[in-house]
C-alpha cells in the first residue's frame, strides 16, 4: 500500500525521547528551550513551542485586539475556529483557483503554496518556504513535513510578541498578569522535534524529488500544491478515490468542505473556487517515506483512471506489488 503519510522515526528520535523520559522534568524543561532556539535560528525569528498548530493560531489571535478578521474559505476549520476562540468575528474570502488566499488578515499557505502574508500566517503545511509574516504558525502533526507527535510552533518577528505567547501558553506565567491557558509542549515532544528538525532538509529534498516526478507523470492535469502534497482536480472524485485505494494508493482530500459551509458556520454564500477544490480534488502523497518509483505508479494509475473510457481500472494496471504479495500469501 502507498500510504498517504508515515512518520520518519529513526534511532536518533528514539534515543532522544528515551533520554527525555529519564529526566526529572517532563515539561517546562531545557529541551523545549533548545527546540525553540534551533527553530528560531533556522527560520529567522523568535519561536514559542506549543501543543498544536491550533493552539499556535489561538495564541496568535489573542495578540490582536478582538475585531473583524478575514480568513480564507479554503483551509482547515482550525484556522477559523482559533480566531473565533480568540474573540474575533470571522469573515470568509474565496481563494484563488489554486487555493491560495489573498488579502486576508490570516493568510494560509494552502498545500504548501506561499500566500501573501497576512498579519497571522497559517503555515501548517509550509516548513519549506524561505520567509514568513509577522506571526507564523506551524504544525508538527505526523503527516506534516516533520513531527513531534502532536505539537506546533509560533514564529514571531518581534521578540516581545514571542514573550507574550510564551506567557499565554502557560496560564500567564510568570506573574499571571495576563490571560493564559495550558498550551505547553512536553519535553518528550521537544526531544522528538530536535531530532526531526535536524533531518528537515533531507525530508524537504525527498519531497521535492518526489513532487518533480509526480508532476511530470501528471503533466496533462491541473495540479495544486508545493512540497507538502499534490492535489489533482477531477470529476467523480469519490469514485476515483475508491478505485485508487483498491489499487493500493491511499489518498486524502484538502479539504472536504469550504469552512463557511460547515455546519458550525452554516453560510449559504457561494465561494466558487473553494467549492470547486473541495468537490474535485484528490490529494496524493509526496512524503519522504515514498520513492520516485511510487510516484510513477501513482501517476500511472491516475492517468489510467482519468483517461480510460468509463474511468475504470484497465486490466493492464496491476495493484501495488505489496498488496499483490499480501493477497498471494493469504490464499
Amino acid at each position: 500500500m502507498i500510504k498517504f503519510a508515515k512518520p520518519m522515526i529513526g534511532e536518533d528520535e528514539r534515543r532522544r525521547v528515551g533520554n527525555a523520559l529519564c529526566c526529572d522534568r517532563l515539561t517546562e524543561g531545557p529541551l523545549v528551550d533548545q527546540f525553540e532556539t534551533m527553530f528560531g535560528e533556522r527560520f529567522g525569528g523568535y519561536a514559542a513551542a506549543v501543543s498544536s498548530c491550533t493552539a499556535a493560531l489561538h495564541l496568535a489571535g489573542l495578540t490582536l485586539k478582538a475585531g473583524v478578521i478575514n480568513v480564507p474559505a479554503m483551509t482547515h476549520p482550525a484556522t477559523a475556529l482559533a480566531m473565533k476562540a480568540a474573540g474575533h468575528e470571522v469573515l470568509f474570502d474565496d481563494c484563488e483557483e489554486n487555493g491560495v488566499s489573498t488579502d486576508c488578515g490570516v493568510s494560509v499557505d494552502f498545500m504548501g503554496q506561499q500566500a501573501p502574508h497576512g498579519y497571522i500566517e497559517d503555515a501548517a503545511t509550509a516548513l519549506h518556504l524561505k520567509g514568513y509574516g509577522n506571526i507564523a504558525c506551524f504544525s508538527f502533526y505526523p503527516a506534516k513535513q516533520m513531527t513531534t507527535g502532536e505539537g506546533g510552533m509560533v514564529l514571531c518577528r518581534d521578540e516581545d510578541a514571542a514573550k507574550e505567547i510564551r506567557s499565554m501558553r502557560a496560564f500567564g506565567k510568570p506573574d499571571f498578569s495576563r490571560f493564559g491557558l495550558n498550551y505547553r509542549m512536553s519535553e518528550m515532544s521537544a526531544a522528538l522535534g530536535i531530532a526531526q528538525l535536524g533531518r528537515l532538509t533531507e525530508f524537504i529534498e525527498r519531497r521535492r524529488e518526489n513532487e518533480a516526478v509526480l508532476r511530470e507523470t501528471l503533466k496533462d492535469f491541473e495540479l495544486i500544491g508545493d512540497n507538502y502534497a499534490i492535489s489533482v482536480l477531477v470529476e467523480d472524485r469519490d469514485t476515483i478515490r475508491e478505485q485508487l485505494f483498491e489499487a493500493g494508493v491511499e489518498t486524502s482530500v484538502y479539504y472536504q468542505t469550504p469552512v463557511p459551509h460547515t455546519p458550525y458556520f452554516g453560510e449559504s454564500k457561494s465561494y466558487p473556487n473553494a467549492e470547486r477544490i473541495s468537490s474535485q480534488s484528490i490529494t496524493l502523497s509526496i512524503g519522504p517515506h515514498l520513492t520516485p518509483s511510487d510516484m510513477v505508479l501513482q501517476g500511472a494509475l491516475v492517468n489510467e483512471l482519468l483517461l480510460s473510457e468509463g474511468r475504470g481500472l484497465s486490466a493492464t494496471i496491476l495493484p501495488y506489488p505489496s498488496l499483490k504479495r499480501a493477497t498471494t500469501s493469504q490464499s
